[in-house]
């Protein structure tokens, strides 16, 4: 009687140890499934902390972009004040002729060359041609450089000129200078940031210029 006694015990000794065995390891138990949960929730938790910490990131990035897009409107704002909106040829020839004038170079000849329509602004280039020494011509084109408006001068051709005096002073010269200005050309985006919006420009389709020549 005690020996069946004590398989009994055995028996139900090894019930319980393999019931805790299989309540502890199999993945089914109620165990499992509430290990497996949390599990699943600690994942959750911890895609969701890394989306927020990427979103934080992204946000913080997306402002210092504004603050770029801000400084760069307000730079072009700043250089589209240096380019005129009309071509006014002869108040661009009067500009010219008056800082001619006021170092002292002749100007002999100034005349308007065909205009040349780019992208977003028209170049109008002149012929001018001259008669001074060395320092006036200097000081004339350093002056353009400082025009308010954009002005370039390119394409030089001066020589000595024929009647100059070998007991001159100064060498006189002459020669001819092509001096471009600019007008800028207006755009469909230009217009949608005048009035402070930004979703018409998703239908505003390719660029139009809208300046006048």
């Amino acid at each position: 009687m005690k020996g069946i006694i004590h398989l009994v015990f055995f028996a139900v000794l090894a019930y319980v140890a393999w019931d805790y065995y299989s309540f502890t390891t199999d993945a089914q138990s109620e165990l499992g499934l509430k290990r497996a949960s949390l599990a699943l929730k600690r994942s959750d938790a911890a895609t969701k902390e890394k989306k927020f910490a990427e979103a934080k990131d992204f946000y913080k990035n997306l402002e210092k972009k504004r603050e770029e897009l801000r400084g760069l409107s307000n730079e072009l704002a700043t250089m589209k004040l240096t380019l005129t909106e009309t071509n006014d040829i002869p108040a661009f020839m009067k500009l010219v002729l008056t800082e001619a004038k006021r170092v002292g170079l002749t100007v002999t000849g100034l005349s308007p060359l065909a205009s040349q329509a780019k992208t977003y602004y028209i170049e109008q280039p002149f012929d001018l041609t001259f008669q001074g020494v060395y320092v006036q011509l200097i000081a004339f084109l350093d002056r353009l450089a400082q025009a308010e408006r954009i002005v370039r001068v390119d394409d030089f051709t001066v020589k000595p000129k024929n009647n100059t005096s070998k007991n001159s002073r100064f060498i006189d010269l002459e020669g001819t200078i092509k001096v471009r200005s600019f007008v800028y050309l207006g755009t469909t985006e230009d217009e949608v940031a005048s009035k402070g919006g930004s979703d018409a420009l998703k239908g505003a389709g390719a660029k139009k210029p809208m300046g006048k020549q």
